[in-house]
């Protein structure tokens, strides 16, 4: 039992010694990024809670944010690393309205089945569709931190 302690401790540590290094090798390989920063507005209002999502139209990589309570986002291509890869996106935003709770007993077969809630955009199709969205956006070498996107009902 005591050369299996002797095995494993020494073991152990050269474990995890070489797992924090890896990371630097994989972040040294990725595209450079750059500030992606800004506010989304809705009928002139922030927008809280919205998912914004950065797609580059011939491929490449993605990047995406959350929006806060005042509409601002910061997107990120390598979470939790800030920022995206220079270039030009066209940029989605969505936002759902919450679920409603599931009923707190099942259903059986006396009782009907409830049906499956789904969900409800609280923003207009075309800025949730990748191909439909007027939304775009080009990060050049620096980036950009002053980002708006002004969302408005059809």
């Amino acid at each position: 039992m005591r050369n299996l302690a002797l095995l494993v401790c020494p073991l152990a540590i050269v474990l995890s010694l070489g797992c924090g290094g890896g990371n630097d090798k994989f972040k040294a390989q990725r595209p450079k990024t750059v500030p992606a920063q800004g506010v989304v507005t809705y009928n002139g209002e922030p927008l809280a809670g919205a998912i914004v999502i950065f797609v580059p139209p011939t491929g490449g990589t993605a990047a995406s944010s959350a929006t806060n309570a005042a509409g601002q986002f910061d997107a990120k291509a390598f979470p939790p690393d800030p920022g995206a890869v220079p270039g030009t996106y066209k940029v989605t935003v969505t936002k759902n309205a919450p679920m409603p709770e599931a009923p707190s007993t099942p259903a059986s077969h006396d009782s009907p089945a409830i049906p499956e809630a789904k969900p409800v955009s609280l923003v207009p199709a075309k800025y949730t569709d990748a191909k439909k969205t007027p939304l775009t956006v080009t990060l050049d070498e620096k980036g950009n931190t002053d980002i708006k996107l002004e969302l408005k009902a059809d």
